[in-house]
């Protein structure tokens, strides 16, 4: 029979949590018979590739480097047209895919879910707080009627974060294969934004299905307290920042999104930009005209954050680099002291 839902888990380097991961699927309240379990991954584990062949998974071993590479091989490999993903980290409640299938077919022309979440520590124990903003109710972003703030609104709650929060039509990405294999971080907003340049409306749970673990290997939101450390790690996630961005914004044609992507994009520049002039380098690509533009789109005080430490970096390059550094360890630490 045709699963209705496809799972993907995706791991690339880590053994630690992949069978804790691939329980909480196997654990779903939704009967089995109902949905597939592919687990792409880039290493080989007798025990782990073991467990998986004894409880019916696919296992597919990748090359690919890039996170939208491996997700590309489980979405070429899939059977269903509704693709839930979970990180090798991540954990779902058992009556995930219950709800997700719920969603999906209540309404046809729902094309993408995100459903809040609830974080943990390294051993599963629960941490009290948010990443994001969370007292909001749920809700539909029709995309016929996209304007700025609707898409200000959805950020704003983190209806873009963790791919383990999300599940997404394949039609809306099966035409993106090419350009999501050059992802390598940024996925999440891939899928977000794919979705609100369709045809598809996006429904924003407020349910807390998923247990996003934060631990010291979660590069996203860890605290680096050596600044050569801080300044490596900053110019990679940068670099791919920009880049990915740059991916998404060939496959948008809606204005607002365009507007809202390019503004994005202006922010990574800014952070590229002091980190270029730290190392002697030249950097032209910000202007103050961009900077107006950028702060009216957003609405954020991001903007009036960065822009003045790329200002200081044109004369005090060394300066700017520790007020970025200071300010990055001060967001991190609070987003951590909300979590405990």
């Amino acid at each position: 029979m045709r699963p209705l839902i496809s799972v993907l888990i995706i791991a690339h380097n880590r053994k630690t949590y992949i069978k804790e991961a691939v329980d909480s699927v196997l654990n779903q309240s939704l009967n089995r018979e109902h949905y597939e379990v592919i687990v792409i991954k880039n290493f080989n584990s007798p025990d782990i590739d073991n467990y998986l062949h004894s409880n019916n998974v696919l296992n597919i071993y990748t090359n690919a480097e890039s996170l939208g590479g491996k997700i590309r091989e489980g979405i070429k490999a899939s059977h269903s047209n509704i693709i839930s993903f979970l990180e090798d980290d991540d954990l779902w409640e058992k009556n995930k895919l219950e709800k997700v299938l719920e969603i999906f077919n209540t309404n046809d022309n729902i094309g993408y879910m995100h459903n809040n979440y609830k974080l943990i520590d390294e051993s599963a124990n629960r941490l009290n707080g948010s990443l994001f903003k969370d007292d909001y109710k749920p809700y539909i972003i029709n995309t016929n009627d996209l304007s700025l703030n609707k898409i200000r609104k959805a950020i704003k709650i983190g209806a873009f974060f963790n791919l383990s929060c999300i599940s997404i039509k394949k039609d809306i990405l099966i035409n993106k294969l090419e350009g999501l294999n050059k992802m390598q971080v940024a996925v999440d907003n891939f899928m977000f934004y794919s979705a609100l340049n369709s045809t598809y409306n996006l429904f924003i749970s407020d349910e807390k299905l998923t247990k996003y673990r934060i631990h010291k290997d979660n590069n996203s939101i860890s605290v680096e307290n050596n600044l050569n450390k801080f300044i490596r790690k900053m110019e990679y996630f940068i670099d791919e920042n920009i880049r990915g961005y740059k991916i998404i914004e060939t496959y948008i044609n809606k204005p607002s999104i365009k507007k809202y992507i390019i503004a994005r994009l202006f922010l990574s520049h800014c952070a590229n930009g002091i980190f270029k002039h730290y190392k002697g380098e030249k950097y032209s690509e910000i202007t103050f005209f961009k900077f107006l533009k950028t702060f009216y789109v957003l609405r954020s005080v991001d903007v009036l954050l960065i822009y003045p430490v790329y200002l200081i970096s044109n004369w005090f390059p060394k300066l700017s680099i520790k007020i970025y550094f200071w300010h990055e360890q001060k967001r991190l630490q609070k987003l951590f002291k909300k979590a405990i």
